[in-house]
């Protein structure tokens, strides 16, 4: 045997007959094989991620050391009770191809013990409808196991996943190829089992439709000598996943952690750097009017944007404000014309928005406060996801002892309304999150502790009331990491 295929020593064997390796120690790291292979995959990359983490590679039913189903049965569920007798109750999941799939279905069945996913050359559950390029494959598969031919059936299976849809075979390194054969072949050479007795019960709904459920980091790899269906569901998992990225490695195809296993081990170890260290406070700009910078409270500390950090706080910042651009006046042409223009300087990593009560009283149309209030939407889009993004809701002025001095109280409070109306749709659109705090400025038509000192704007014990119902929404955004 070569060092490649030589296979690792055992680590043991759940009750129901899951074999596996559990070596080194630290921060726990499922490695989840792909469907040609079994755990040996793994070997080239163990001594490294072992040097600093607790690796646990497992086989899946029917593959490697462990014998195929007697009763029903899914992979996630597996994976949940290997973890379980382990005493695991949080782990790094990184799988390949038909692995890729099972970590996600883990991610999605079990959110709290999923504390990152690696995802090499997706595919498996993550494919939703099997794609017609493959079906000729899996149909080649079939016809030579149904005559067994073995050979035949190894063969169909190298080309595919590891030579890749456009190299020759000599592209490859002869040693993964072999390697790659032999853990296909003793997967073949395993008793076949009965579907119907011992059938297995993929996630539902499918992992495939639930991307954008999925809260933890994700990195994807795959490469470009990959299937396009792959390369198609890597892509498709960094757009609608909402942490994820994508990086797409020239010159490989399925079997890439294997073509590049140090390229892959250093992958892996830089984002789990990344995912374990200490989160620092993300730079935080606020935009908008005098709602925003807080005109006529007390101390800066009132500010719903102060109040809004410290909020969030608890022990360690999440945000740090380092700039509060609201001023006294401001219609969304001012954002657009002075506010935006300083986020090149500023590098920010969270903005809020409050804006729109002064195109009211100014008279700004409908329809240009829409166009104005999309394209700073679209700007701060350019710059950041949806999930660094938080827009409020302009409150209603027109109940404080001033606010009859700002024309009509009853036609501006309705303005007031389809402005923010307006504004929830058009982030609605974009996928970002509107916290509509409108109900809460009319207590101030009550409650004149809620107004500030001017006899207009909100007091800071307003602002706060604000902030009791932002933080939540803003403490869900920033777990998407």
């Amino acid at each position: 045997m070569t060092q490649t295929e030589a296979r690792p020593a055992p680590g043991g064997r759940t009750t129901s007959g899951i074999a596996f390796d559990d070596e080194g120690t630290g921060e726990p790291v499922v490695l989840l094989h792909a469907g040609v292979a079994d755990r040996r995959m793994w070997s080239p990359l163990v001594p490294a991620l072992s040097a600093g983490h607790r690796v646990i590679r497992p086989d899946a039913r029917g593959f490697g050391e462990t014998l195929p189903p007697l009763g029903p049965w899914s992979h996630h569920t597996d994976l949940f009770a290997l973890l379980d007798e382990l005493l695991i109750s949080r782990a790094h999941l990184v799988g390949a191809s038909m692995g890729a799939g099972v970590a996600v279905e883990a991610a999605l069945a079990r959110p709290e013990a999923v504390a990152s996913l690696v995802l090499a050359a997706p595919g498996g559950a993550l494919f939703g409808d099997a794609p017609g390029e493959l079906a000729p494959i899996w149909s080649a598969e079939v016809e030579a196991l149904d005559r067994g031919d073995l050979d035949t059936a190894v063969e169909v299976n190298l080309r595919a996943w590891v030579d890749g849809p456009s190299r020759p075979s000599d592209a490859v390194d002869p040693e993964v190829r072999g390697f790659v054969g032999r853990m296909q072949r003793e997967a073949f050479e395993l008793p076949e089992w009965d579907g119907e007795s011992a059938p297995e019960h993929e996630l539902s709904p499918p992992a495939a439709a639930r991307l954008r459920e999925l809260r933890c980091p994700i990195l994807v790899i795959v490469g470009e000598e990959d299937h396009p269906s792959v390369r198609a569901t890597a892509e498709r998992i960094a757009s609608e996943a909402p942490d994820a990225r994508l990086a797409v490695w020239p010159g490989v195809a399925h079997m890439l952690t294997l073509e590049r296993p140090d390229a892959f081990a250093d992958a892996v170890l830089a984002f789990l750097a990344e995912v374990e260290a200490p989160p620092r406070p993300l730079r935080y700009v606020a935009l908008g009017d005098s709602y925003t910078i807080g005109t006529a409270t007390r101390t800066a500390p009132e500010r719903w944007p102060d109040q809004l950090v410290a909020a969030l706080a608890d022990g360690r910042p999440t945000l740090e404000l380092v700039a509060n651009l609201g001023v006294n006046g401001y219609t969304t042409r001012d954002v657009i014309d002075a506010e935006l223009p300083e986020l090149d300087r500023l590098r920010p990593e969270f903005i809020s928005l409050l804006i729109g009560v002064n195109d009211v009283v100014q008279g700004v149309p409908p329809e240009t406060f829409e166009a104005n209030a999309a394209a700073i939407l679209d700007e701060l889009l350019r710059r950041l996801p949806p999930r660094r993004i938080v827009v409020v809701a302009t409150p209603d002025y027109t109940v404080t002892p001033q606010g009859a001095s700002y024309g009509d109280p009853a036609t501006q409070s309705a303005a007031i309304r389809r402005n923010n109306a307006i504004l929830r749709g058009l982030a609605a659109e974009r996928g970002i999150v509107f916290v509509d705090t409108f109900d809460l400025s009319l207590l101030a038509g009550i409650d004149r502790s809620l107004v500030a000192d001017d006899g207009l704007h909100p007091s800071g014990a307003q602002y706060a009331l604000w902030v009791e119902r932002v933080a939540p929404m803003v403490e869900e955004l920033l777990r998407r990491r």
